[in-house]
């Protein structure tokens, strides 16, 4: 073991090396800290090159400035890409009971006292909270980006649903054709699903009411989505606007079948008059 640089330390092991001013290696085998203040707790082959920094484990290399690394030993590097970095390996998992509550954005100046939080059964029991950041309790939002998709099991519950619709974000906009037909085409059902057969899927009980994914397919292809597994979802959302068309469709065809009513009501209203006029007339004949 060697500890070179100026008030190094070297606790134990082999072949470590605490070569940074303040280093220290706590023992383990050829691990090195070269940065000023390092620190390698121990473990095999590690490295805490960045100033401030600390590794542990096996092949753990924090080599920025104030980096964080602990890796476990499967003998590959896992290594810090930038400064005031925390990286953990763990394929076993992290584990953290129940009562800890990780919080983001700690420190922030005016953050609402409960913006950032994550934990288990924090706020509402038997349930994972996540808690939006925010100023303010009234404003707490979370944004998830996912192009690739969002798939959720189990019922979603929405209060005050917004959808993005602004048509500065539109182009190619055209009137929806022969929507009261398309719509008759379109079948709903009532079903129950098939639970023990797709466990992993968290559906719900009792009787649902809804579409059948493919026969909405055949009459409206760009609302069905397939996954990677073949399994296909419904836009049920994209039914609203066929819906309301064929509304006003219907509503269209009954103005004209009012009107034409109308129109026959005072021609048989005419005749009617007539008819009794030519009545009168033989009446007095």
């Amino acid at each position: 073991n060697t500890a070179s640089g100026g008030y190094a330390t070297v606790g134990g092991g082999i072949f470590n090396t605490a070569s940074g001013y303040y280093a220290t290696v706590g023992g383990g085998n050829a691990n090195t800290a070269s940065g000023y203040y390092a620190t390698v707790g121990g473990g095999n082959y590690s490295t805490a090159s960045g100033d401030f920094s600390f590794a542990a484990g096996g092949k753990a290399k924090a080599l920025h400035a104030g980096s964080f690394v602990w890796n476990s030993y499967d003998g590959t590097d896992f290594a810090s890409t930038a400064p005031n970095q925390f990286l953990i390996s763990a394929p076993g998992g992290v584990k953290l009971p129940k009562s800890t509550v990780i919080e983001l954005g700690f420190g922030v100046v005016g953050k609402e006292l409960n913006a950032g939080k994550i934990g288990y059964a924090v706020f509402t029991p038997d349930t994972l909270d996540i808690v939006g950041a925010a100023q303010n309790s009234g404003a707490r939002k979370v944004k998830i980006w996912a192009e690739g998709g969002t798939t959720f099991t189990g019922t979603v519950n929405v209060n005050g649903v917004q959808l993005t619709s602004d048509v500065r974000y539109k182009k190619n906009i055209v009137a929806l054709e022969n929507p009261l037909d398309a719509l008759f085409n379109l079948r709903g059902v009532s079903y129950e699903w098939r639970k023990d057969e797709f466990r992993d899927r968290g559906f719900g009980n009792g009787r649902q009411f809804g579409f059948i994914a493919q026969e909405v397919e055949s009459v409206f292809p760009q609302l069905v989505m397939t996954d990677a597994k073949g399994f296909k979802s419904v836009n049920y959302i994209g039914v609203i606007p066929v819906a309301v068309e064929a509304i006003k469709a219907l509503k269209h065809e009954n103005n004209a079948l009012k009107a034409e009513n109308v129109r026959v009501r005072a021609s048989l209203e005419n005749i009617l008059k007539r008819l009794d006029t030519l009545e009168k007339q033989n009446a007095r004949r």
